[in-house]
């Protein structure tokens, strides 16, 4: 863990949930020995830019994310392929709604950015509703550009427009 390290994400949880072992060396205070890190270590990663106490905090937040990738981790494989910054797979329901899955008609899903607004049970709470478009069909997607609507991260929003995602 370094703070001068490549940012976690996503992607880097994907290429260690593929590795058969990890170690994470944590600095305190000031990190660790300048050697450590230029003859032992293969890789530093920091999971942003602010300084914590120690790489303790961090080391735990990328075995979770990285954990949750490994199978039988979660009980449904299903449920990290199709989530924020994740390359799931859908298939469409008989309804042609999109729907978490796989089979002859299973399309790849890039969720670069945030996956969409959830909603649970009940339909009001304290006068809040849950979308009327989403009433009545849980497999039907939020409206195209949710994501990127929920986003409060510069950068992200402005992959979204490089990239071209409504």
């Amino acid at each position: 863990m370094s703070a001068a390290g490549k940012l976690f994400n996503q992607e880097t949880a994907r290429k260690f949930a593929k590795m058969e072992r990890i170690i994470f060396v944590c600095g305190r205070y000031e990190g660790v020995d300048e050697r450590v890190a230029q003859h032992l270590a293969t890789e530093e990663i920091s999971i942003g830019d602010f300084v914590l106490s120690g790489g303790e905090l961090p080391a735990m937040m990328i075995v979770d994310a990285v954990t949750r990738l490994l199978p039988g981790a979660l009980g449904n494989e299903a449920s990290s392929q199709n989530e924020s910054f994740s390359v799931g797979v859908q298939a469409e329901s008989e309804t042609g709604h999109p729907v978490q899955g796989a089979g002859p008609s299973a399309k790849v899903s890039n969720h670069l950015l945030l996956d969409f607004p959830h909603y649970t049970r009940p339909a009001e709470y304290r006068g809040w509703a849950v979308p009327e478009i989403l009433i009545g069909e849980i497999t039907r997607k939020w409206p195209s550009g949710g994501a990127r609507r929920r986003s409060k991260r510069p950068a992200a929003i402005a992959l979204t427009c490089c990239l071209g995602i409504k």
